[in-house]
């Protein structure tokens, strides 16, 4: 039968930090926890029994398969150059160097890579549309969408990125028509939408609108919840927009703001959620009245090697967030300010002497 002439793999795409080291989900961390995942190899003409302790990658997984297969020896030497693998791998690279490490110029690298390998890739059309909005340059980051198509798994993606361009911007009239043609799911998956709309409709003041965005969140997190499915960092966003809503209408958003502030602790500090986690505990001080905490949270935004986080929690660059805003004149946030535009700056001059220099492509129209 089947078990005469199958391979069977059991693994996992990653672990999970559970509290270790005062941490809970994953992020960009190299912790056991997170990345000693399990690999349990079962061949039927292979004795079973033995363990290997020699350090493996994922990208690995092809390539043992086909040794262990009839395969012709041509396919099992050219495995390691096979496109799908090292395009998973500059996206990936891309992402981190984006989320996790504030680098928007060596993202744009990475994807340069991708779209070198597939011109069409709509991932790195949009990594490189994020990378110049990340440093102010809109006319670039618009180029860049303007390439892509739609449709496929990403056909979420361009909407997406052109309401991040228009909420950059300002151009609020342009953000609402684009929500109001988004595409919304229904379901736990209707959560994503939700939430990214009700950060927009608070940045615009459409109060009506927030309310019904956070509703439809807190719906789409207990359906997740109740199929199983970790949710505790939606949750954090969730608090975040109804404190947020309440200061707005005026009401106190004194216990929201603290479920914040005490739900971010556990999270890596160099996480997938490093932006929203990092600037939601400043502004859930700014909400608390505790102007001295939100300079202090804001310090991590600026991260190591010239790292930082360009948009706050409600999408909006930083340096002129919904919230951020408050402590204008304040020394300390000033000074934070300065420091932030430098490396926004500097991170944007980089990428054009890269174009310059054909170390990333150019945007069509360039």
């Amino acid at each position: 039968g089947m078990t005469d002439n199958t391979i069977v793999i059991f693994t996992a795409d990653h672990g999970e930090l559970s509290g270790a080291h005062g941490m809970s989900g994953k992020g960009s961390t190299a912790y056991r926890e997170q990345n000693n995942v399990p690999f349990i190899l079962y061949h039927p003409d292979v004795a079973g029994g033995k363990t290997c302790k020699a350090v493996t990658a994922h990208n690995d997984i092809i390539p043992t398969i086909l040794a262990m297969t009839g395969a012709d020896k041509q396919l099992k030497t050219s495995v390691t150059g096979i496109a799908g693998i090292d395009q998973i791998v500059m996206d990936d690279l891309a992402e981190v160097y984006y989320t996790a490490k504030g680098r928007p110029d060596e993202s744009a690298i990475w994807a340069g890579k991708l779209l070198a390998m597939q011109p069409d890739s709509q991932r790195g059309i949009f990594s490189m549309a994020r990378a110049w909005q990340a440093v102010g340059d809109f006319d670039r980051a618009r180029r860049w969408l303007a390439t892509s198509g739609s449709g496929g798994d990403d056909s979420d993606l361009k909407p997406t990125m052109k309401i991040r361009l228009s909420a950059a911007e300002g151009d609020w009239a342009a953000v609402r028509d684009e929500l109001d043609a988004m595409h919304r799911p229904t379901g736990p998956g209707a959560g994503t939408v939700a939430e990214f709309e009700a950060r927009l409709c608070l940045a615009m003041g459409d109060l009506e609108c927030a309310a019904r965005a956070i509703n439809t969140l807190d719906l789409a997190l207990d359906a997740a919840a109740a199929r199983g499915m970790k949710v505790r960092g939606w949750r954090v966003n969730q608090q975040l927009l109804t404190a947020t809503l309440a200061g707005q209408r005026g009401d106190s958003p004194g216990e929201a703001a603290q479920d914040v502030i005490d739900g971010t602790r556990p999270f890596p500090r160099t996480s997938w959620f490093a932006d929203s986690k990092y600037y939601s505990d400043a502004e859930a001080f700014i909400l608390l009245g505790k102007k001295e905490f939100a300079t202090a949270a804001l310090e991590e935004t600026l991260l190591p090697d010239g790292g930082f986080l360009p948009l706050d929690s409600f999408i909006t660059p930083a340096d002129r967030g919904l919230l951020l805003s408050r402590l204008e004149g304040d020394p300390q946030f000033e000074d934070w300010r300065k420091r932030f535009r430098e490396r926004r700056k500097a991170a944007r001059e980089r990428l054009i002497e890269m174009e310059e220099f054909e170390e990333i492509p150019a945007p069509p129209g360039a």
